[in-house]
């Protein structure tokens, strides 16, 4: 897997293709080199693009000291990795919003045993998100609904799959990590 920003596609990465066919002697074959291609898309705040250069950056450890892990990292995969994600101070409270809505389910349910996680299948609903080109908008959606009162009320059977798909889920994307009472009582969110 190869990836870098959408500024990178041409001509850097044809140039590290070329190296690299060179550097391995198989100049004829440059499917040697990668066989993904992912490009992000920048950064914006305020429209405009994040850069050191123009000084409006922010580091990871300074959004760190106001908001947990779990809600930067949500906030960055609330948009599609190739699509241009505006970093906002709205952006995150929204990730915010969205990971208490989990947890307050998971709190809810904390008493209902699930599988040990290693022994959990994700939906085929997921897979399938996932494997469109990490569709997180349609496993989100997914979620959502798995966890909506409607559901809910009518499959209370339901609870058990729900807790643990998105548990599963949250394993795979790093969010839902801690205890559903423990999300409650931080400070720093």
């Amino acid at each position: 897997i190869h990836g870098g920003g959408l500024d990178l596609k041409f001509p850097h990465h044809e140039n590290e293709i070329a190296q690299a066919c060179c550097f391995a002697k198989k100049i004829d074959d440059p499917n040697s080199y990668a066989k993904y291609w992912m490009h992000n898309g920048f950064v914006t705040i305020q429209e405009e693009k994040m850069s050191k250069s123009l000084g409006n950056f922010q580091l990871i450890k300074d959004c760190l000291q106001n908001y947990d892990g779990e809600v930067i990292r949500l906030a960055l995969l609330s948009s599609h990795y190739r699509s241009p994600l505006s970093w906002s101070e709205n952006l995150l409270k929204q990730s915010k919003n969205i990971l208490t809505k989990f947890y307050k389910f998971l709190y809810e349910n904390e008493t209902i045993e699930v599988e040990k996680l290693q022994n959990i299948k994700l939906p085929d609903e997921i897979k399938q998100a996932l494997f469109d080109d990490l569709n997180l908008a349609k496993v989100f959606s997914y979620l959502n609904a798995i966890v909506s009162k409607e559901k809910i009320n009518a499959h209370p059977n339901f609870i058990k799959d729900a807790k643990e798909t998105l548990l599963m889920t949250g394993q795979v994307l790093g969010i839902f990590q801690r205890k559903p009472s423990n999300w409650f009582n931080e400070k720093k969110q």
